[in-house]
């Protein structure tokens, strides 16, 4: 807490712009008799004053900065803004005979708006400056030098070292440990397939996973949790996702498989509400509309609300060579099956005719 500062100034001068900027402050504390014992917490804010471009203030705590050095003076250092800065600051007090007595000196350190610098005097009380010759006129004068610099500075002069952080493998890890079955807790049966995994892990991906496991919905038989309506390869698809967060590798089989595997990922995905992996399948969807699979893809996209694989077909049929395309045979179905969607389609296809009209 901030007590009332109008009687406190701040000088700076000898600023040097280099790498390090720089400069002298005095911070004077009028009527000094007046401001001590107001306990600890509670302190002097200094004018804001302008050293590298960045406002900063001087707090001066006659009474403690916290608890544990209540009646003992402290001096903090606060910028006053969100960036994060490197500095050093050294203080003395005016018309001091020995300053190395009482003068505080901060290693560099990074500041910002939730760190700021503090010096403690473990054997200085407030009361005794008086009798040290350090008050004069009823007045305390703090003097710091100041030096602030941008960490990108000083990597760039070289005065910081820079240290390489290799990139995480957690995902990696966590895919051992599914494939091999460390600490494995709970089994899914998937027609002939047994498959073992770690409840927190299916826990954290998915709240179906969640419920089915640790809610209500929990399995009254937890030895072995059989899955139905979906392809072994599915399922493992969906484990690999829960514990790497990427795509099974699907390199060995052709392209129509792959898409197939997609497709019934997708359903998984929904299933389970895993959306990210959902709208993966859905990405991965969008860029493979052919007109051999497009009454199956329109099915998957209106079925499971899937809006941007909707508006993809809606485009691709929009722009088809298929100039007849209203008066098919496959468009009867589409519009059979899936009414809504069909009504698009002749919206759009009729829109694209005016324009190339």
């Amino acid at each position: 807490m901030a007590a009332p500062s109008n009687m406190t100034s701040v000088t700076v001068s000898s600023f040097t712009p280099e790498i390090l900027y720089s400069a002298q402050v005095e911070f004077k504390i009028q009527n000094y008799n007046e401001r001590i014992n107001i306990g600890y917490a509670t302190f002097l804010r200094s004018p804001a004053f302008t050293v590298g471009g960045y406002e900063w203030t001087l707090n001066y705590y006659p009474d403690g900065r916290s608890e544990q050095t209540e009646g003992h003076v402290s001096v903090a250092l606060e910028l006053m803004g969100t960036e994060t800065l490197w500095a050093i600051l050294s203080l003395t007090f005016a018309d001091q005979v020995d300053r190395s007595a009482w003068a505080g000196w901060a290693t560099a350190a990074f500041l910002n708006s939730n760190n700021n610098f503090t010096f403690y005097w473990p054997e200085l009380r407030s009361e005794v400056f008086e009798q040290m010759g350090l008050v004069q006129n009823d007045c305390l004068e703090i003097q710091c030098q100041i030096s602030v610099c941008r960490p990108n500075q000083l990597l760039k002069a070289g005065l910081l070292p820079e240290v390489e952080v290799p990139a995480s493998d957690m995902l990696q890890n966590l895919g051992r440990f599914m494939a091999d079955h460390v600490a494995a807790d709970v089994m899914f049966k998937v027609e002939q397939e047994t498959f073992q995994a770690h409840r927190i892990m299916l826990a954290a991906c998915s709240p179906v996973f969640d419920k089915q496991l640790n809610g209500q919905m929990r399995e009254k038989d937890m030895g072995c949790i059989l899955v139905h309506d979906m392809q072994p390869a599915v399922f493992q698809a969906l484990l690999h996702f829960v514990y790497t967060d990427s795509l099974i590798d699907m390199s060995d089989k052709v392209v129509g498989d792959q898409i197939e595997l997609i497709r019934h990922l997708l359903v998984a995905a929904d299933r389970y509400c895993m959306d990210r992996l959902k709208n993966i399948c859905e990405g991965i969807l969008c860029k493979c509309v052919d007109m051999e699979s497009l009454l199956t893809t329109v099915g998957l996209a209106d079925q499971y609300h899937c809006m941007k694989l909707l508006a993809a077909c809606v485009d691709f049929l929009k722009y088809s060579v298929q100039r007849d395309i209203v008066e098919s045979q496959w468009y009867q179905v589409l519009r059979d099956n899936h009414p809504d969607v069909a009504a698009q389609i002749c919206k759009g296809v009729e829109d694209v005719r005016k324009l190339i009209n």
